[in-house]
């Protein structure tokens, strides 16, 4: 047996006041519809191995796709993706939900944050890089990768293909310290979103900052309120 709840279930089970309920492999069901919500997985993962790209299949098809039909609908991606993603599909999404690697109760919270029953509080625990970004390295790095070749994928000695993947071939972890938005931060590269973005269903207001510098330590106070 299997305890996963799928999105559409989930929302099945909390949102009793709906017309219908459709479900489609395509963009077919958004259709003449109030809400289109696109549920998209980067599965271009596997363990030994790191990821080929940063794409999140079939998105900006179906995004696309929803926005080509008729009426003013709004649109919501849901997304699994095991790390950072390309958000070249952002623009034409009313709202985006990232969950990463939910589990199986998946379709409960997700329901729970799409209708407003419960906050979606959290925060990026990555850098989103910019569009068109790949992990594969070249050089120089900076142009459309974090990694020299050397680091990502590698490299093999002759006679094998030097940056190809294979048996022998060896990563160098050359970058230090320059890790995540460490990186991005001193490259002054500007990423889609930085790490701790994240945005929620109300706007907070911050007051009344105070420091007080004692030696080697700084005490911070402020005030924080709904707005």
């Amino acid at each position: 047996s299997t305890r996963t709840v799928t999105p559409m279930k989930g929302l099945q089970d909390l949102v009793h006041d709906a017309a219908s309920i459709q479900w489609s492999a395509d963009a077919s069901a958004g259709q003449d519809a109030d809400v289109a919500i696109v549920c998209a997985s980067a599965c271009d993962v596997h363990e030994g191995w790191d990821r080929m790209n940063f794409d999140l299949p079939e998105a900006g098809a179906l995004v696309g796709a929803l926005r080509n039909q008729s009426g003013a609908k709004k649109i919501v991606l849901l997304a699994i993706t095991p790390g950072a993603v390309t958000t070249e599909w952002i623009s034409q999404v009313d709202a985006s939900i990232l969950l990463f690697m939910p589990g199986e109760q998946v379709g409960v919270a997700a329901a729970q944050m799409l209708t407003g029953a419960a906050n979606p509080g959290g925060r990026l625990p990555v850098t989103m890089p910019p569009n068109g970004w790949k992990p594969l390295g070249g050089w120089p790095a900076g142009t459309d990768h974090l990694f020299l070749s050397a680091q990502y994928p590698g490299i093999q000695p002759a006679p094998h293909e030097m940056y190809k993947w294979g048996d022998h071939l060896t990563a160098n972890f050359a970058e230090g310290v320059l890790v995540g938005y460490r990186w991005y931060d001193a490259k002054n590269v500007k990423p889609a979103f930085p790490f701790g973005f994240g945005l929620s269903y109300t706007e907070f207001e911050f007051k009344d900052f105070t420091a007080e510098c004692a030696q080697d330590q700084v005490a911070v106070s402020l005030r924080v309120a709904n707005v």
